[in-house]
């Protein structure tokens, strides 16, 4: 099926709005894409039925992205309200105000301590603290801290499985309870993100948010250690052996957006693989880890963060990556995820959906508002 047969409906669909010949084969392409991962999620569709689907789903999306956006603008003015409120209160001291709401400040000011460095370790410490204190009353902390790649592969799938009861179980009750607790914490937190402007969807068979060792990526052709710490990485070489070892690895899902050509996969790839070599998607940015901003159907569903962009195919495959290109054990990616969540609700709670944006803007307006009133030695 060309997208000339679907033309008039996709241009009805559209609702009134102009559509180019260029912009209606995009959004049939993204459709079939769709379909087709939805067809090997489900053989029993017929084409008629995935298409058909398919386009309902996008479409739905298409509502949902246009609510999340004027969700983050509304979330986004609160906190430009608050700040404008510090920096009127900090009598003049607007550069100190400034800095003080990322790292505080001592003084007899009311509020210098509240801060977004504060304000993350104190979310982190409400992640963190029960989640061990249970582990600890039911006896299960040590299995967990003694990394025994066995164990950590049954909490791993049993980690998945809860969002996924299609994988393999573990058949280990004690991989069972360690599951039920972190995951419990790990969705208080994907609530909380979500609750600053964010949009983190529960995603089928999501066990932690994967880390990266950009180290053992760029170098992912070495032979031996000596090769890997002598040589310079990054290589097309080490592009393709890293891209060896992932692919048989990925679910389809992770190319519903990359296109169907060999070609068009591989540029998809080579993006991911050089953003985690750079260390791109290890950077705290707030909401733009998930939200970043909908700009038409052909950007629509896209995961902003590259490590939600892989989609494992099974706990196994996902434990399997984790052993050759993580960072560190299960354990050490649990606590490092929740870290992470608690530095961006943080910083979402004082800078908004966009932090480095906002953080730019203030900071140009404060500036300008110091010229405009002659004052070039402290911002007011």
């Amino acid at each position: 099926m060309a997208w000339k047969d679907c033309e008039d409906a996709i241009r009805a669909a559209a609702g009134g709005v102009e559509l180019s010949d260029s912009q209606v084969e995009a959004i049939f392409a993204a459709v079939e894409r769709r379909a087709r991962a939805n067809r090997a999620r489900s053989s029993m569709s017929s084409v008629t039925d995935a298409l058909t689907n398919a386009a309902a789903e996008l479409g739905r999306e298409q509502q949902v992205a246009a609510m999340i956006e004027k969700r983050r603008r509304m979330k986004d003015v609160i906190r430009k309200q608050e700040r404008d409120s510090r920096y009127v209160a900090s009598n003049g001291k607007t550069a100190e105000a400034l800095g003080a709401m990322n790292v505080g400040r001592e003084g007899p000011e009311a509020g210098l301590a509240k801060s977004v460095d504060a304000e993350a370790q104190g979310i982190r410490a409400g992640f963190l603290g029960p989640m061990i204190a249970e582990l600890r009353k039911e006896g299960l902390l040590n299995l967990i801290r003694t990394r025994t790649k066995a164990f950590e592969r049954d909490v791993a799938r049993e980690l998945f499985r809860l969002s996924d009861a299609q994988g393999v179980a573990s058949n280990n009750p004690l991989a069972v309870k360690i599951a039920a607790i972190i995951g419990k914490t790990q969705e208080t937190a994907r609530l909380m993100v979500n609750e600053e402007g964010g949009f983190v969807r529960k995603l089928p068979g999501w066990i932690v948010r994967q880390s990266h060792d950009a180290f053992s990526i760029a170098h992912a052709a070495a032979a031996g250690r000596l090769e890997k710490y002598t040589r310079r990485g990054g290589t097309q070489q080490d592009f393709e052996a890293w891209r060896s070892i992932i692919v048989p690895l990925l679910d389809e899902r992770t190319f519903e957006d990359a296109g169907d050509t060999i070609a068009e996969r591989t540029k998809f790839l080579r993006n991911i693989y050089n953003n985690l070599v750079s260390g791109v998607h290890s950077r705290a940015t707030g909401g733009a880890d998930w939200l970043g901003g909908y700009t038409g159907p052909g950007n629509l569903a896209k995961r902003l963060s590259q490590e939600r962009v892989l989609h494992f195919k099974d706990a196994d495959s996902w434990f399997d990556y984790n052993e050759k290109f993580g960072s560190g054990s299960l354990l050490e990616s649990i606590v490092g995820g929740l870290t992470g969540n608690a530095r961006n609700i943080a910083l979402m709670r004082t800078w908004g959906t966009n932090p480095q944006a906002a953080f730019d803007k203030d900071l140009q307006q404060l500036i300008k508002r110091a010229n405009d009133a002659g004052d070039f030695a402290e911002p007011k």
